[in-house]
């Protein structure tokens, strides 16, 4: 909302740059056919489009979604006029949840989820103060800010996994998910609570080794296995003896490749572009997810970066005092040397 000040102060700076995000669940997708039937404006042919996406959707684990495919304009904009009918009326649907994921630039299928990603303008009103505890040079080089000022603060230990990644062609290797799962069993026998983040296709197949999944019980012990990006990926706080990234949190390969396309059409040059959707987001998601366990500053959980991608993100030395782990067996000795 704009209004005639004399600073504008931007709190979280760093969701400057993050892609905006809007999901809806599937099954949703039911409960709007059943209101689209009930419409005057919608034609059957219409709904039997919407009824064909749905059930491709509903058939489908992960990956891009192009509506296009399922949907033609005629049918989008008929839809668009029931939302408006049902407004006038003063009639609840949940018909325009539909539509703004159909407007984003990436859709994405994950889980029981249709995710829409749309490139955010970036766009920072003048003068302004930007508050965050989560930048580093490479979103500084995007966020162009006239001065820095730092707020001293504790490097926490991390350990850099070196035999493990989530990068794909190689997460799904039997010898690489049997080093994940031996990972969080020494893990589950040495400390009393663990919190996992992962991406969704590594959370469904690594959820067996998991007390929680995707949900934040008061009294817990065990291992607590959240999405990177999920609900419990920010803006809570878990006490914890350890948190795990399961594998590097970067997108998927052709959301990142559509939402570079998106950034450079906003002015960006390639190499910003490409960063933005790839590495800082990746590096963001990574920052606040193990922020959600070192809120408190007396807290001092070991955290597992469990990804040998990690090790060239020169971002992470401000934050943290890297060790590098070969195997399962260094890891149990420094986990001994440490407690």
């Amino acid at each position: 909302r704009k209004r005639n000040v004399k600073c504008v102060v931007i709190d979280e700076a760093h969701n400057i740059v993050q892609p905006r995000e809007i999901s809806i669940r599937v099954d949703r997708l039911n409960d709007i056919i059943a209101e689209l039937k009930k419409s005057p404006l919608v034609h059957t042919s219409s709904i039997n489009e919407v009824e064909r996406f749905y059930r491709w959707l509903r058939d489908l684990d992960e990956g891009i979604v192009d509506p296009l495919l399922f949907l033609s304009e005629r049918t989008v904009r008929e839809v668009g006029r029931a939302y408006i009918e049902y407004l006038d009326a003063g009639v609840k649907t949940k018909i325009g949840g539909l539509l703004r994921v159909l407007r984003s630039d990436v859709l994405y299928k994950e889980g029981d989820e249709l995710i829409g990603f749309n490139a955010t303008k970036i766009s920072i009103p003048s003068p302004s103060v930007l508050l965050s505890g989560t930048l580093f040079p490479e979103l500084l080089n995007i966020l162009r800010p006239d001065e820095v000022i730092e707020v001293p603060y504790r490097r926490r230990k991390a350990v850099i996994l070196d035999f493990l990644t989530t990068k794909y062609g190689e997460f799904e290797n039997a010898s690489n998910l049997r080093e994940f799962r031996e990972l969080l069993r020494l893990l589950r026998r040495k400390f009393h609570r663990i919190v996992a983040f992962g991406s969704w296709r590594v959370v469904k197949l690594l959820k067996t080794e998991a007390d929680f999944v995707e949900i934040l019980p008061k009294d817990w012990s065990g291992i607590l296995m959240l999405k990177a990006r999920g609900r419990y990926s920010e803006g809570v706080d878990i006490p914890a003896d350890v948190v795990v990234i399961l594998g590097a949190p970067y997108l998927t390969p052709e959301v990142i490749r559509r939402l570079t396309d998106s950034y450079l059409r906003a002015g960006l040059t390639e190499d910003q572009a490409r960063n933005l959707a790839s590495e800082i987001l990746m590096l963001l998601t990574t920052i606040q997810c193990i922020g959600r366990v070192t809120r408190d500053p007396s807290s001092n959980p070991l955290i597992v970066l469990a990804d040998h991608r990690f090790k060239r993100q020169n971002a992470l030395e401000k934050f943290f005092e890297i060790v590098e782990v070969k195997d399962l067996k260094h890891m149990e000795t420094l986990i001994k040397k440490w407690n």
